[in-house]
């Protein structure tokens, strides 16, 4: 086990829980940041926003512990996660460049077995890294642990060379590690009999949220679908559907169906 003092190692604050690699899809500018339009909870007007300062919280995914002695801050395991969630992302992006290349030249695409599984993988991660699920995480993790007074002294007793917090901090680490881990397996596994596809609108604009990926249910000419899926630009929306019917790679929505799905990412 590893622990780091804060001043052993730069600690990259400014964690995203929605990519930046996701984000510069939606740019509005070819600056050297990104910005997108966005619209917060207690606005009405969009505001321009550096990709930079949206879909983030400072150090989100790190477990801080707090010296008794020194009043030091103490990393678990600094940037393990974000680290983890890198090499996805930008195999992410580069997918979604081929997509967008693709479908702007011949209005088709061919995607590996291997690139739709990044697809998968990245959306079935997204709807687990949200800051919801990372709280749900740590407090499971001080309901079972930092509160049992069981637990507690047992530490003390068999790690006498560490503090007991330090302890609980690399715990909650490793457990919301796992719960990632584990939940986006799962997630991506139920989209393995779905046909894969991409919608396209011409008339209308995708939106995006700090909760992009959506999962619609219903029935079209008596034909039951679940589907899921996500905004990759605003021209773009790829989906796994689960039905029992062919359902062609490319299909083309007309404003109608873009605003229901965009309805979905109105949270509220």
């Amino acid at each position: 086990m590893e622990l780091f003092d804060i001043s052993e190692e730069q600690i990259t604050k400014r964690q995203h829980y929605v990519p930046k690699a996701y984000l510069k899809y939606f740019s509005v500018d070819e600056q050297k940041t990104p910005h997108v339009y966005a619209v917060f909870p207690n606005g009405k007007e969009p505001q321009k926003v550096s990709i930079e300062k949206i879909c983030c919280s400072s150090y989100l995914y790190d477990q801080i512990a707090i010296d008794p002695d020194t009043g030091a801050q103490i990393f678990a395991a600094p940037n393990e996660l974000e680290n983890m969630f890198n090499p996805v992302e930008s195999k992410y992006a580069v997918i979604v460049s081929k997509l967008k290349a693709d479908l702007r030249e011949k209005n088709d695409f061919e995607l590996t077995a291997q690139e739709i599984g990044v697809l998968k993988g990245f959306m079935s991660l997204q709807l687990w890294r949200n800051p919801i699920f990372v709280h749900i995480s740590n407090c499971i993790v001080d309901r079972l642990y930092a509160q049992n007074p069981d637990y507690m002294e047992y530490i003390q007793n068999e790690f006498q060379d560490e503090k007991s917090n330090v302890m609980i901090a690399h715990l909650a680490n490793e457990s919301l590690k796992r719960f990632l881990l584990l939940s986006t397996v799962a997630m991506a596994d139920t989209m393995d009999e779905s046909h894969f596809c991409v919608f396209r609108t011409q008339d209308s604009l995708f939106v995006t949220s700090d909760m992009p990926v959506v999962n619609i249910y219903g029935e079209e000419q008596g034909i039951q679908y679940d589907l899921v899926g996500i905004p990759i630009t605003p021209e773009l929306f790829v989906a796994f559907i689960d039905a029992e019917c062919d359902i062609p790679k490319v299909l083309s929505i007309d404003s109608c169906s873009v605003r229901r799905i965009n309805s979905r990412q109105q949270k509220p």
